[in-house]
């Protein structure tokens, strides 16, 4: 799909912040509930160990997938508005790192089994570590699925994704443990899961910006990765504050107790929801509207979206 010019088209990044945060923050919402009551479903067809294991080892692809691509494919906030005529190239580029790194981390499970054992130190966990590498690999490639539609301005689109992927994998993660009842039944879903995502996004990127795969730009993907890494090391420090117990606890108490332990402290994340909501949808406007030397309207964009915030933060810090 390209218009006159040869170039793919390039979405509205302008509306009401309001709106295009609210579908977001809607999608997200739909989509935690999926993810809250996937495990209360899953305990009642899963003992108490198996869970404890399904915790571990989702906790270590979960880890895997948001550290390792160092934030890469968040380029796409920056350059899809930023660089309207090198955008095949943009997500051209997100693909192949993520790919890259996709590969080393499942190369990584593949030549050495038995770092699950040592991470979670349970032996009985090698067996499953060469699976639980292909859906790194496979979750990692699919990762931009629902940054991209943000980045090109399309939220109504990047609000059915997300829900979408979130409800397809309830189903199939269900399905696979009613029928089989079993952790790697899980992973296989898993492994579905990460395919149908991966068709998905091919299906998305090539509606949005037709044969984007023809041109490599490396100066443009040296620019990505400047602008990535970054916010990507950042990022790990955040993932280590938030998840570093979780491994602490199962390494140390085992998937028993790590059962209990991981349900009870799940969170309600709603603030922030709310604040990655908000922060996907002004990054794209401030970098097109940088590129248009339009200060004055980043000033007043930045003003109105602290003042919603503050309209909801406020009156939950209150109470």
């Amino acid at each position: 799909m390209t218009n006159s010019s040869g170039h793919p088209p390039v979405a509205s990044n302008s509306g009401s912040l309001t709106v295009h945060v609210s579908w977001l923050m809607f999608a997200k919402t739909v989509a935690f509930a999926f993810n809250l009551a996937l495990p209360m479903l899953l305990v009642r067809r899963l003992d108490q160990t198996q869970f404890g294991v399904y915790k571990q080892l989702f906790l270590a692809i979960g880890t895997s997938v948001t550290v390792l691509p160092l934030g890469f494919a968040m380029s796409a906030y920056y350059f899809l508005p930023r660089e309207p005529n090198r955008r095949r190239e943009t997500v051209l580029n997100i693909l192949i790192y993520n790919l890259v790194v996709g590969c080393l981390a499942c190369g990584a499970f593949l030549i050495w089994p038995v770092l699950l054992a040592i991470i979670f130190h349970q032996p009985g966990l090698t067996g499953y570590a060469r699976l639980i590498g292909v859906v790194i690999l496979l979750w990692i490639v699919s990762q931009a699925l629902e940054i991209i539609p943000i980045a090109h301005g399309e939220m109504r689109m990047a609000s059915a994704l997300i829900m979408g992927v979130q409800l397809t994998r309830t189903a199939i993660y269900l399905g696979s443990v009613i029928v089989f009842g079993s952790v790697r039944a899980l992973i296989w879903a898993a492994v579905v899961q990460g395919i149908l995502q991966i068709g998905v996004l091919w299906w998305y990127l090539h509606s949005r910006f037709g044969r984007f795969w023809q041109r490599l730009d490396w100066s443009l993907m040296r620019s990505q990765l400047s602008y990535a890494l970054p916010l990507g090391l950042a990022g790990i420090l955040y993932t280590v504050q938030t998840d570093l117990h979780s491994y602490f606890v199962s390494n140390r108490l085992g998937p028993v107790a790590f059962a209990i332990y991981g349900v009870g402290t799940a969170q309600i994340p709603l603030m922030t929801m709310l604040q990655e909501a908000t922060n996907a949808v002004v990054i794209p406007r401030v970098s097109a509207l940088q590129q248009q030397g339009n200060i004055h309207e980043i000033i007043q964009l930045m003003a109105r979206a602290m003042r919603k915030l503050a309209a909801v933060y406020f009156p939950m810090y209150r109470s």
